[in-house]
């Protein structure tokens, strides 16, 4: 392990065990009894008990009792039976929300609330760390996730709490100072272009274009000043989600999640749309498969910043993507040697892996990279007090907080030294709470 990556556990330990951030008590009491209260609120108008929204098959009869007479059924990915489509993301289930029934829409408001218990959990464990002016243990997972990422733990996942969100902002800096954030900005889509080589995008990045924009533009044929708020969006969505090999089932599904319903020909357009305009992040994941192939057979060889060989990539700061148990059938295709069906060994069992997949995680690795050297650096002055996938938190002295924020925003607009051309971008602010 890297001398680095001792003093990342070091970091990541003392934020738990010598915390310096507070809590807003009476915040987070507030806000369960929002949550509370709001489950008390859609029972009472969905007129059935908890009990019955709960049971799968109890819930199958108030719907139907209720007027609906085609339940939302799916095949389970583990069974392959038949099963009901109740899950708040299966997109049966979300029609349900807007059905034009109002019995109907009751119902499956009031399921979705009582199943959500996330926001109550949370709060509860807020208090409960809280309590007689204790201070707040911020629990990360080192290298929780397979590409080395952090995840939450202590059952408040503090990785992703709502931007905004009450609980949020019912963390507080210590007395007299503030707490300073700094979010790498698009940095999985500039480490996408960068490594890829599509020298277009990583340009329009260096020249700060708003590149979602230019997505827009293309995808709606106007100019990009003319591209509306919406329309921006959903080149961003392009842009972030078509990168590792997003089909157009899967984007129309995405853009779903956001209330936007578009025609699955309109997603094949925008699909193809996408690829023609970033052809070498296409081609990288060709590449990517031939790594895939060579994790496989045991080859070895080099790829931008990162070595491979026999279940493994390593990566430019001497930390390895391990692949145990590399298996697959080869078969050519446009007269290359490819891996399909490749899997490997998780502690869940088998998991699948392609050429669009492993760009994933190798992006999301680079890029974890990245932000943990810049959170190293940002600690040499400033107490990093938790981070979140591409954000960095510090606290300071009020009168410190210019200045910290401009270091911050500095050191992670600045490239590493493995890619010194990758044009990297940073924004920030500073409050008495966890407000950005």
């Amino acid at each position: 392990i890297p001398d680095e990556e001792l003093q990342l556990i070091d970091l990541t330990i003392r934020m738990f065990c010598d915390p310096v951030l507070t809590v807003d008590l009476p915040r987070v009491q507030s806000e369960l009894e929002k949550e509370v209260g709001g489950k008390v609120a859609a029972l009472l108008k969905s007129g059935t008990n908890a009990e019955d929204l709960l049971s799968n098959n109890k819930f199958a009869a108030l719907l139907y009792t209720a007027g609906l007479t085609a339940i939302p059924m799916k095949i389970s990915p583990v069974t392959g039976k038949t099963a009901y489509a109740f899950a708040k993301s299966d997109e049966a289930f979300k029609l349900l929300l807007d059905h034009q029934n109002p019995k109907v829409r009751a119902l499956a408001e009031a399921r979705l609330k009582i199943k959500s218990t996330i926001g109550e959990t949370r709060a509860v464990r807020f208090l409960e760390a809280g309590k007689g002016g204790n201070k707040l243990p911020i629990l990360l997972h080192y290298s929780g996730a397979h590409t080395h990422r952090w995840s939450g733990g202590n059952k408040m996942n503090l990785q992703n709490l709502v931007r905004g969100g009450e609980l949020r902002k019912s963390i507080m800096a210590p007395k007299g100072h503030v707490i300073v954030v700094a979010d790498s900005a698009q940095i999985e889509a500039r480490v996408l272009a960068w490594v890829a080589g599509q020298m277009d995008l990583v340009n329009a990045f260096a020249t700060k274009q708003d590149v979602y924009k230019l997505m827009a533009s293309a995808i709606f044929g106007k100019p990009v000043e003319q591209i509306t708020k919406d329309e921006r969006f959903i080149g961003k969505v392009c842009v972030l989600g078509l990168g590792y090999g997003m089909g157009p089932d899967k984007l129309m599904a995405y853009l779903a999640q956001s209330g936007i319903r578009v025609e699955r020909s309109e997603a094949q357009r925008m699909v193809k749309i996408y690829r023609g305009k970033n052809s070498k992040i296409q081609q990288f994941w060709k590449k990517m498969d031939q790594v895939i192939l060579a994790m496989t057979t045991g080859a070895t060889g080099t790829l931008g910043p990162i070595t491979y060989g026999k279940n493994y990539i390593s990566l430019p700061n001497g930390m390895f993507l391990q692949y145990y148990g590399m298996h697959g059938e080869m078969e050519v295709r446009y007269d290359n040697l490819v891996m399909t069906e490749a899997t490997y060994l998780t502690r869940y069992g088998r998991t699948k892996i392609y050429g669009g997949l492993l760009t994933e995680n190798l992006v999301q690795a680079l890029a974890r990279v990245i932000v943990a050297d810049q959170m190293l650096a940002i600690s040499k002055k400033y107490r990093v007090v938790t981070m979140t996938h591409d954000e960095v938190v510090a606290v300071c002295p009020k009168n410190e907080a210019k200045q910290c924020l401009a270091d911050m925003l500095k050191i992670m607009a600045t490239p590493p030294s493995w890619a010194p051309d990758m044009p990297l971008a940073a924004e920030g602010g500073y409050d008495t709470c966890y407000s950005k």
